[in-house]
């Protein structure tokens, strides 16, 4: 309840961030700096069964083809994750022998949120080696940016997701509302935050909405923390009291209630170190009378 100030400025920084880079937002993908406002995370599920150092290379590899493709590959609602099937495995007889696999990499471009997904392409790769490892690892290395259907993978996908962010905008808005009634502030404002700018009807809609969330938000946690310093007071923790209305804002309504209250915490801590001193002094106890001062 404490954190307003933090996650206000970080909001304040995502929001000027993402307005530097709306201006000429189309609804189309004419550009190459509109592609690059769709943010594609690239994941290997740890259930994929195939080598660890299998695994490395292969998330190397879809984060350069998102990456080649002009798409961020951070944080996003949006995923490409694979799926790897042994199609054969052989073994050469030579002097050393040489293992031989022959794999089908099925790349997905999904929304991780609601597990849709926008887009599928396999291809088929084969690697050699001297060992198992190192010729899955052959093969995966095959899996290049510059592959035919690669192309056209990562643009069905964008078409896909602007054409759900264009189509939905209503709902996704009516959802992050939602979720604000059920006090799911941050999963509500992520869900706003994070429409691309390429969409730019939604997207302005939705950075509208997120800051509507985030005043909730900051008068939600206001009245919580107004309610949580108030029974550190009953219980005489005036620090902690303190602490709960340090960070309230004067944007939020209950600001002034707010400041009563420290005034009151404040007031209540003066009248009994006075008590105290007054005690003191009637006991003609100098010492202590200045101490309880």
């Amino acid at each position: 309840m404490k954190t307003t100030r933090f996650f206000y400025s970080i909001l304040v920084t995502a929001f000027l961030f993402v307005t530097t880079i709306e201006s000429n937002a189309q609804n189309s993908l004419g550009k190459t700096d509109d592609v690059g406002r769709i943010a594609i995370k690239t994941i290997v599920p740890s259930s994929l069964d195939i080598p660890a150092a299998a695994k490395r290379i292969l998330l190397t590899r879809m984060t350069q083809i998102a990456s080649k493709n002009g798409l961020a590959s951070y944080g996003s609602r949006f995923i490409m994750y694979p799926r790897v099937d042994i199609l054969t495995q052989d073994i050469i007889a030579s002097a050393p022998p040489k293992h031989v696999y022959t794999l089908n990499v099925s790349l997905r471009i999904a929304d991780n949120m609601t597990q849709t997904i926008y887009s599928t392409t396999d291809i088929t790769l084969k690697g050699v080696d001297n060992n198992e490892t190192k010729a899955y690892i052959s093969a995966l290395k095959g899996l290049s940016y510059r592959h035919r259907d690669v192309k056209g993978f990562i643009e069905e996908g964008k078409n896909r997701i602007i054409e759900y962010y264009n189509s939905q905008c209503d709902f996704i808005i009516k959802e992050a509302e939602a979720l604000a009634g059920k006090k799911e502030y941050d999963k509500a404002i992520y869900t706003l935050i994070t429409i691309p700018s390429v969409c730019k009807d939604c997207y302005m809609k939705g950075q509208d909405a997120s800051v509507k969330v985030f005043k909730q938000k900051m008068e939600n946690e206001c009245m919580q923390n107004i309610a949580d310093a108030r029974a550190a007071k009953a219980q005489d923790n005036y620090d902690l009291a303190v602490s709960y209305l340090s960070g309230i804002l004067p944007d939020v309504s209950c600001y002034a209630d707010a400041q009563a209250l420290l005034k009151e915490i404040e007031d209540h801590r003066c009248a009994i170190a006075l008590g105290k001193a007054k005690g003191a002094w009637a006991s003609q106890n100098a010492r202590e009378a200045v101490g309880a001062n």
